[in-house]
């Protein structure tokens, strides 16, 4: 019988993608996992375990080496910027993702973030809780132009939804999917005609090497002073003093974020902006597409431990 952890989750045992799971002969345990858990910790609540669906614990070199008889790492998302991929393939540990499970979470979460920046929502709600009715004028959302950093699954997901707001639309990516923009009115473009171009900018790119703050301090002197940003993706694609800098000096109108480069880092000099909104790394997180990762993070589990299946696996070098 193989064993698999299930971390991060308060989940109930119930959940049909667990029954299936066990069903296959698999002894389950969920056990919520945080995601500041240090490495003697994770280790502890892995250790003898032949498999762990998790989210963002740091399985790091030391952890997976310190777990013997692991053999699978099944993200619940489509990031894996925390697992060590290079110390994984040394030691023949699968580490698979759900790409596309919660692509319309985040689609929505962005789409939701450039509405509450035009509309100064932050702004709007702080004074009228303050007992003012002192009104913040913002600016449509309509026929403006989005320029989209990573036309994938989520990508694509925001772009067909800026599609009902009659936006102009420019996307930037090593990969161009021509027949999609085509149908959307999707125009590729390089990153600084993007960044000189659009008055919202999303990212929607996983977080390796050649993508670590893709969005700097020369990126954002290319942006319009009237434009916002938005980081759905990871905190390390945005150089976060390059984009305080900006903010402050009014290169840019605001910024809304979900993420952080080290999370969470409640002094950043980015908390104490009022142009900028956050939420705690929530963005692909709702009931449905926590579910979603699940049954693709048990159907992965499953395809590696018993060689039966097809599962997405990421390697070093993946860019997701």
């Amino acid at each position: 019988m193989y064993r698999v952890k299930l971390l991060s989750w308060n989940a109930p045992s119930s959940l049909p993608s667990l029954s299936w799971l066990r069903e296959k002969g698999v002894e389950v345990v969920v056990d919520p996992g945080y995601p500041g858990i240090s490495e003697e910790d994770l280790i502890r609540k892995v250790e003898g375990f032949d498999g762990v669906m998790c989210g963002v614990e740091p399985f790091t070199r030391k952890v997976i080496f310190s777990l013997p008889q692991l053999k699978s790492i099944a993200r619940t998302g489509v990031g894996f910027d925390a697992i060590d991929l290079e110390a994984a393939e040394e030691k023949n540990v699968i580490v698979t993702t759900t790409p596309g499970a919660n692509k319309h979470a985040v689609a929505d979460h962005t789409i939701a973030f450039m509405i509450m920046l035009a509309h100064r929502f932050p702004e709007n709600t702080k004074v009228v809780s303050e007992g003012k009715w002192v009104r913040m004028v913002g600016k449509d959302v309509y026929a403006k132009t989005l320029g989209i950093i990573g036309v994938g699954n989520i990508g694509k997901e925001v772009a067909k939804r800026a599609v009902g707001f009659g936006m102009k639309l420019l996307g930037f990516d090593i990969v161009f999917d021509n027949d999609f923009a085509n149908r959307v009115g999707l125009t590729y473009v390089k990153l600084d005609e993007l960044l000189s171009h659009s008055d919202f900018i999303t990212l929607h790119v996983p977080h390796y090497d050649l993508t670590h703050h893709i969005v700097g301090e020369n990126e954002l002197a290319l942006a319009k002073p009237e434009a916002y940003l938005i980081n759905t993706a990871r905190g390390g694609v945005v150089d976060e003093i390059a984009l305080h800098r900006a903010l402050i000096e009014k290169r840019l109108t605001g910024a809304a974020l979900d993420v952080m480069e080290n999370e969470p880092d409640f002094n950043s000099p980015l908390m104490a902006l009022e142009n900028v909104i956050w939420t705690p790394h929530v963005a692909g997180i709702t009931t449905e597409s926590r579910l979603a990762c699940l049954e693709v993070a048990c159907h992965n589990s499953w395809a590696v431990l018993s060689g039966q299946g097809e599962y997405y696996q990421v390697k070093p070098g993946s860019i997701g």
